[in-house]
């Protein structure tokens, strides 16, 4: 009965505490996973950005060459 119980009682105390300790760093280490996601996604979006930013320069790059080789741009060097 009652005296179990006394003895039981700290025991269960025990690993609650526990559990809820390990249920913190549980809900510490999502938390941190959801901010990676974000920063995950902001650098992919980065990328697709400067690569289309190096395609721009490539095009450009490849209309300065033809306007040079065509004759249209005079050479100031």
């Amino acid at each position: 009965g009652e005296v179990g119980a006394e003895r039981v009682m700290p025991e269960v105390k025990n690993r609650l505490e526990k559990l809820d300790s390990r249920i913190s760093k549980v809900e510490e280490q999502k938390t941190r996973i959801e901010e990676l996601e974000e920063e995950v996604e902001e650098f992919r979006e980065w990328k697709e950005e400067m690569e289309k930013h190096d395609k721009r320069l490539d095009r450009y790059g490849e209309e300065f060459r033809e306007m040079k080789r065509s004759g249209h741009l005079e050479d100031t060097s």
